[in-house]
């Protein structure tokens, strides 16, 4: 994912060192589809003989990565209706979604103001996720074909996703809407 920040070098918490003494720390939060991380850059003068004003722009893009490894429990009513070897399927209900994994790293940043430069070792990123569990609905519609008592094969176009989550600070996380195709084989015993 990439998104750009934007700032004017007064909003910036001044740090001691560099040219001037025009360094200066920027943080600000950003929202994963895992929880929420906050970000931390410093940034200063890329000519050190030329003092970077207050009202200077601070514009930089990151790129981020999130890799989400995820256990998904339907429970879901089934209705069925129609005769002989062709049956219309339809599914609706909920789905538990649990985290196995969850990473999240910063992979590229640029400043896009040639007058300001990036820190040496400055950035950094602290990292919380929401919680272990939450919840979201699925739902999906098809046809059934009976090849005979016990084995019937079938294809349905579902959609399913997240309901609304928070982070601890109750801002929105983004969610996730996913549309396919689900097609699989039913025995019965």
């Amino acid at each position: 994912m990439a998104h750009t920040a934007q700032f004017r070098f007064a909003d910036g918490t001044p740090h001691p060192g560099g040219p001037f003494g025009q360094r200066r720390n920027f943080s600000y939060d950003l929202s994963t589809y895992g929880g929420s991380a906050s970000v931390s850059l410093r940034m200063e003068s890329s000519d050190g003989t030329t003092p970077v004003d207050d009202t200077e722009p601070v514009v930089v893009k990151i790129k981020t990565s999130e890799q989400t490894h995820l256990l998904s429990v339907p429970l879901l009513l089934t209705y069925r209706f129609g005769t002989g070897r062709f049956q219309a399927v339809g599914k609706a209900g909920l789905m538990g979604y649990f985290f196995l994994k969850n990473d999240f790293s910063i992979t590229a940043r640029t400043s896009e103001n040639s007058r300001l430069q990036f820190a040496q070792s400055a950035d950094a990123f602290e990292y919380q996720r929401t919680g272990d569990f939450f919840l979201g609905y699925w739902v999906s519609a098809g046809l059934e074909v009976r090849l005979n008592n016990r084995l019937s094969l079938f294809a349905e176009p579902a959609v399913a996703g997240n309901f609304a989550r928070t982070d601890e600070q109750g801002r929105g996380l983004p969610n996730q809407v996913l549309a396919g195709l689900n097609v699989g084989a039913n025995w019965t015993f």
